[in-house]
């Protein structure tokens, strides 16, 4: 008897194991979609705080610090 009952709580913990790392895997999942959202966002609202701050085409058309690196100059 004493071997089912050590059976039936060895199971059991590796029930809780797997919950467990389910609920890791969920907050992970979760965590990652959240994270790809924003940085998928990020092409729309960076442009636009640029262009709130001021920072238009032109200006950033005078900026020379890529000029050695460009093909077409």
């Amino acid at each position: 008897m004493e071997t089912s009952a050590l059976g039936k709580i060895r199971s059991a913990s590796a029930d809780e194991v797997s919950g467990r790392s389910l609920v890791a895997r969920q907050r992970l999942v979760i965590a990652g979609g959240i994270i790809g959202a924003l940085v998928a966002s990020s092409c729309c609202i960076v442009p636009l705080v640029l262009f709130s701050l001021g920072v238009g085409g032109a200006w950033i058309g005078n900026l020379t610090a890529l000029a050695p690196t460009s093909r077409y100059s």
